[in-house]
């Protein structure tokens, strides 16, 4: 013990902190990393990246979703559109609702019979 009391005397007297020279000397440091703003906006960045409710694998997620959406929207245009067509289409000819009747759902008069051959 007497050697650890010398040490510190030694220190005291050469007006050194014991950590002079050490791990945490602040002129170790490089200037940037002492930039508060830099702390601080990196610290943002890195929230905003991964711990955010909206971080980068959210807003990929939501991408995807939304192209799939899109997708699915043009698909449903085009059904519509050919029923619409189809529509107009059997307004100008009101036998094409029995021809539809027989030919889609089978139906029949009661005093016929149903034949269907598949191909």
């Amino acid at each position: 013990m007497p050697s650890i009391q010398k040490e510190r005397l030694n220190l005291v007297n050469k007006k050194q902190s014991p950590r002079k020279g050490g791990l945490f000397h602040m002129n170790r440091i490089p200037s940037i990393l002492k930039n508060k703003y830099l702390i601080a906006a990196s610290a943002f960045l890195v929230w905003m990246m991964f711990f955010d409710h909206n971080d980068f694998i959210a807003q990929y997620n939501r991408f995807q979703k939304l192209s799939q959406l899109k997708e699915s929207s043009e698909y449903y245009r085009q059904k519509i559109t050919a029923a619409t067509e189809e529509l107009n289409r059997r307004a100008a000819d009101p036998a094409a609702y029995e021809r539809l009747a027989r030919e889609k759902y089978y139906m029949k008069k009661a005093n016929e019979d149903l034949f269907i051959f598949e191909e």
